[in-house]
Parts: C-alpha cells; sequence; structure tokens
C-alpha cells in the first residue's frame, strides 16, 4: 500500500545492511517487531479509552492533530538528511551505551517509525478487521490488533529467519550510496506531502497542490441530512470518506475518481457526489463512518438510484469497477 514508502525506505537498508551474524539479525528483527507491537497497543488502548468515554476515533486518528504531522514530517525530514549523508546518528556517542544496545534501541525505534507511518491508511480486507476490532470486548480487540501487528512484523522477520531469500540483493558496496539517496528522495517526498496535510488542517491552505485537475467530479460537503435529501431526487448517490493525510485515498483520488471516463460517467448518469473530509476531526463524518459500521478510510459509499440499500466499494478501486456500479442496472 502507498502509506508504507517511507516504510519500506527504511527497511530496505535494514536488509541490505544486514549483520552477517543469523543470530544477531534474528534478535533485532525481534525487537523490530515488539517495537510495532509496543506502538499498535498503544493505538489500540487510546482507541480503546475514547470508546469507554463515549467518543469515536478511527484508526490513523493521529493524523488529524496537526501538531503530530509536524512531528512525523521532522522526522522523516531527520531520516532523509541522514540518508543523504548530512550527518549520521551516533547514539552510543551521546548516551554512553554500548553499539550493540544502541542497535537494538535503532530496531525498536524502527518498529514504532514503521507503525505510526503505516497507520493512516488501511489495506484491503484490513477496514472490517479494525471495525470488528474496536467493538469487541477488550481482549478480544487487542488480540485482533495483536495479529495486525505481527502481520506487518512478519515479514522482516521471515527474511531475517531465512536469509536466503535475501540470496539476490549484492553485497554491501558503493552501490548502497545511491540506494540510500534515492530512498532519501522517497521521504523528501512524504515530508512534502505531510507539509501539505499540515497546511490544510491549519488553515495556509494546500502548500503542496501545483496543479488543478482537467476532470474533476462536482462535489459537495458531506452532509447526512443533504445525502438523504439527494437520494429522494431519484439520482445515484456517491460518498467518498477521506482524508488529506491518508495517501491510498490520494491515489484512488488521482488515479480513478479525477479519471476521464470515471467523471463523464457521473456525469452521464447524474451522480450527486458528496466528498467526506476527515483530515481534521468532524463529529459528522465519524458519525457517517460509523453508520456504515467503519472506522477507518478509505471508505466508497455508492446508493444505487430509488435504492436504500447502500453499496460499500472496496479500499482500492479502480475506473472499471466504479462504471461497473453505476451502470448496473442499466
Amino acid at each position: 500500500m502507498p502509506c508504507v514508502l517511507p516504510v519500506l525506505s527504511i527497511k530496505v537498508l535494514h536488509l541490505v545492511e544486514r549483520h552477517p551474524d543469523r543470530k544477531m539479525a534474528l534478535s533485532h528483527s525481534l525487537v523490530y517487531a515488539l517495537g510495532i507491537l509496543v506502538s499498535v497497543w498503544t493505538l489500540a488502548l487510546l482507541l480503546f479509552i475514547l470508546k469507554s468515554a463515549g467518543q469515536f476515533a478511527g484508526w490513523g486518528f493521529q493524523f488529524q492533530s496537526p501538531v503530530f504531522v509536524l512531528a512525523v514530517a521532522l522526522i522523516l525530514f531527520a531520516l532523509a538528511l541522514n540518508l543523504f549523508g548530512v550527518f549520521e546518528f551516533s547514539v552510543p556517542s551521546i548516551s554512553g551505551i554500548s553499539s550493540r544496545q544502541a542497535g537494538y534501541q535503532a530496531s525498536f525505534i524502527s518498529g514504532v517509525i514503521t507503525t505510526i507511518v503505516a497507520s493512516p491508511c488501511t489495506a484491503p480486507f484490513m477496514g472490517t478487521a479494525l471495525t470488528v476490532a474496536i467493538s469487541q470486548p477488550g481482549i478480544i480487540g487487542f488480540g485482533i490488533f495483536t495479529s495486525l501487528g505481527l502481520g506487518l512484523a512478519l515479514p522482516f522477520v521471515l527474511l531475517s529467519v531465512f536469509p536466503f531469500l535475501l540470496s539476490f540483493v549484492p553485497k554491501p558496496g558503493l552501490w548502497m550510496v545511491n540506494l540510500k539517496r534515492v530512498l532519501g528522495l522517497v521521504l523528501l517526498a512524504c515530508v512534502i506531502w505531510l507539509i501539505g496535510v499540515f497546511g490544510i488542517q491549519t488553515g495556509l491552505g494546500d502548500l503542496t497542490k501545483f496543479y488543478k485537475p482537467s476532470h474533476e467530479i462536482l462535489w459537495q460537503s458531506y452532509s447526512s441530512t443533504e445525502v438523504s435529501q439527494a437520494r429522494q431526487t431519484g439520482h445515484g448517490v456517491f460518498i467518498d470518506f477521506t482524508a488529506a493525510w491518508c495517501i491510498n485515498c490520494q491515489v484512488n483520488d488521482r488515479l480513478v475518481l479525477q479519471n476521464h471516463e470515471v467523471v463523464e460517467a457521473f456525469k452521464d448518469q447524474g451522480i450527486i457526489a458528496f466528498k467526506a473530509d476527515w483530515t481534521k476531526y468532524d463529529p459528522a463524518v465519524t458519525q457517517g463512518l460509523a453508520s456504515f459500521g467503519r472506522d477507518s478510510i478509505p471508505v466508497y459509499v455508492y446508493y444505487p438510484p430509488g435504492s436504500n440499500a447502500p453499496i460499500i466499494l472496496p479500499e482500492i478501486i479502480t475506473p472499471k469497477l466504479i462504471k461497473g456500479v453505476i451502470y448496473a442496472k442499466n
């Protein structure tokens, strides 16, 4: 998923710089997995606390805070500078701990960063799992969150247990310098994206948007009342639950919802479209998500003309899928 691009940048380096000692590599991967699990458990605990207090919060809710977004942007910017060789992290020299302990700290922090950066979005079927997890009693919910954390950590752990899977990776050498620069550019792109999110949340505007789509659906701001009124007109109704901090949402928007054929299909069928923006906390959007049994984004909902039964589309959409749903009864 696009949300894990920054994470992949960090983990690729860990793979190519893997320790030749198999036991050492495995121990670091387990510490990395622990960092993921602790972070997932912390997020789950916050969600359960908010739920017990009578408030609803969904997966990735922390990105609704501009302070949190700015903090993550600064962390990724520091990592990018590190990859470019502007400076090197030297934890042992400033903390008085051994390099081995520092390595374990780095692995743990890497797991934490993995969870933080990957949390804004959900993969296919993950939205349903998260909804079930939050709605279940504590021990069952934590069990589901633990499974999600283990799933996120498992690939890297397996590569450490079975190093032959990495036989295609050449030995460390000068080529790694160029690789670091490329991965640094990936992180900088993510920083620019987060700056845009921060600008939207603070009212400064999208500081990263330099273009206007040549094809665009006529969106209305989401309101449950207006959605109900629109459904009475006999037209199809489409709802896009999205956020500027959700990379998956933005990818779907650029590649699908701004696709010329999709835009023309909306116009041809007179589809009334609503944009439910969750970039900042909005109780109306939050309640709207809950009404469809979801607490994470992206979520796409379509009401066919004259139908009271909503069609909830998958997290990953395509122009063919959208047109198929719209023209299903024609």
